[in-house]
């Protein structure tokens, strides 16, 4: 038997929504152009999770992924939370989030060559309230 009842199911429906992906998108990148992408304006989500990774695109072998939770707080701050596995001495991109105008914006960065990034959402989360 379960400890959850229908009623509680039917809350947490009315709580929160889950919303299509934000990105599913590939960056090509160097130190001097790095990358801003708006994710979203902080009414379309509250929390999300992206699938990074990232492959230095000349004369390296360099591989970094990511596994990044965010979630924000509707005014000016972006939470994050990331898994990061990465081969050679340094991470192929750098990432940071913050909120600008309203909306919640990721910005890429690296220090080494040029580097190509697949950026996916898995997973939105809205709370409506």
């Amino acid at each position: 038997s379960s400890d959850v009842c229908s009623s509680d199911l039917y809350s947490a429906q009315l709580l929160s929504s889950r919303n299509l992906p934000l990105i599913d998108k590939t960056f090509v990148f160097t130190p001097t152009t790095p990358v801003t992408y708006v994710l979203g304006s902080v009414s379309s989500f509250t929390a999300a999770t992206l699938m990074i990774s990232g492959l230095m695109q000349l004369g390296g072998l360099g591989v970094t992924s990511s596994e990044t939770h965010i979630a924000h707080d509707g005014t000016n701050l972006v939470y994050s939370e990331s898994a990061v596995l990465s081969t050679g001495t340094s991470r192929v991109f750098d990432i940071d989030f913050s909120i600008q105008s309203g909306n919640v914006v990721m910005s890429l960065t690296t220090t080494i060559g040029q580097v190509k990034v697949q950026v996916k959402s898995t997973n939105t989360t809205r709370i409506l309230i």
